[in-house]
């Protein structure tokens, strides 16, 4: 039964809800996270969802972003004062159904004020908030998970929680999991060689170490470094510049807008080393260092002529997966 449903704007949200749903399913499972990835919110589906976990007190996480109630509609005027938003959907079913409300709120945004909600949502700027910032990000969904637990919604293991970040290095065979929350972020087509195994290799025989290349659709090639030590492979990219992707890029100049650059991402995925078969969870962090911007994980094979490897990336952000193929 779903305990902690997560409600954002898609204009501006979308990439912080998927990363902070990803985050919270592998603490407490993706049964008791209520994410409507296909965008189908505030009708039913969502209502349905509250009204089953009613007497268990339900969460509600609501994401404060610029486009909450700043975005405009098509026919005039802010989205949020119409009865059919979504946003106002959710958050009425929330508090009918007696439901907690936790604002969380993003990088560089701050509470409005009571004056600029519709008049039946001024509770919300009434409640605790807590922050979700991007170079924060293990820190605050850490005290997140504590607000959680303080409200009975603890995650199902004995022992302090553990960070995302710690929970982002689970081993592919678990990815069935992922898939079902969201597999990882990553840049279009392109990515398609974004992942390098990088960290020396001590061993050469299997021939897979040394420098591929990765070709995008676009003819685009960008360099990936495969590495061997001991019994773990570390998978590494070279910086790759944000304004190869749309997503990415919109991304950048919002993190800009608020004073905060972002460049160049880099890749980076390591697991158990197996010659047949490379797999392993994956990190995307910003090329001048930060907290991981995103999640995922990677497979890759070796091809039948021996000069290529062959696999695919999942997608935390995309939901999605893309084939990849390196060459030397």
């Amino acid at each position: 039964m779903n305990r902690v449903f997560i409600s954002y704007r898609s204009a501006d949200g979308k990439k912080d809800a998927d990363r902070l749903c990803a985050d919270l399913s592998r603490l407490y499972g993706a049964d008791q996270i209520f994410f409507d990835k296909q965008d189908l919110r505030g009708g039913m589906a969502w209502r349905h969802a509250i009204e089953q976990a009613l007497g268990t007190r339900p969460v509600v996480l609501l994401l404060i972003t610029p486009a909450l109630l700043d975005e405009q509609h098509p026919e005039g005027g802010r989205r949020i004062d119409r009865d059919d938003d979504p946003i106002v959907a959710e958050m009425r079913a929330a508090r009918e159904s007696g439901a907690i409300i936790v604002p969380l709120l993003t990088e560089g945004t701050l509470m409005p004020p009571q004056r600029d909600w519709p008049a039946d949502l001024r509770f919300i700027p009434e409640a605790h908030a807590l922050k979700l910032r991007t170079d924060d990000w293990a820190d605050d969904v850490e005290r997140i998970v504590e607000d959680l637990t303080r409200h009975g919604i603890a995650p199902p293991h004995s022992g302090p929680a553990p960070t995302p970040l710690k929970a982002a290095a689970v081993p592919l065979h678990r990815g069935v999991l992922h898939r079902l929350q969201r597999a990882l972020m990553w840049i279009g087509a392109f990515v398609v060689g974004l992942i390098v195994l990088a960290v020396a290799f001590d061993d050469d025989s299997d021939g897979l170490a040394g420098t591929w290349q990765s070709i995008d659709a676009q003819g685009r090639s960008l360099s990936m470094h495969i590495v061997k030590q001991g019994e773990t492979f570390v998978i590494t990219s070279d910086p790759a510049p944000v304004n190869r992707d749309p997503g990415w890029q919109a991304y950048a100049q919002r993190l800009r807008a608020e004073g905060i650059r972002l460049d160049a991402l880099v890749y980076t995925a390591r697991g158990p080393w197996n010659p047949q078969l490379l797999q392993g969870p994956l990190e995307v962090r910003s090329a001048a260092g930060s907290e991981p911007l995103d999640t995922g994980s990677l497979t890759l094979r070796p091809g039948s002529d021996g000069r290529s490897l062959q696999g695919e990336l999942w997608s935390n952000g995309a939901q999605s997966a893309e084939a990849l193929l390196l060459r030397r």
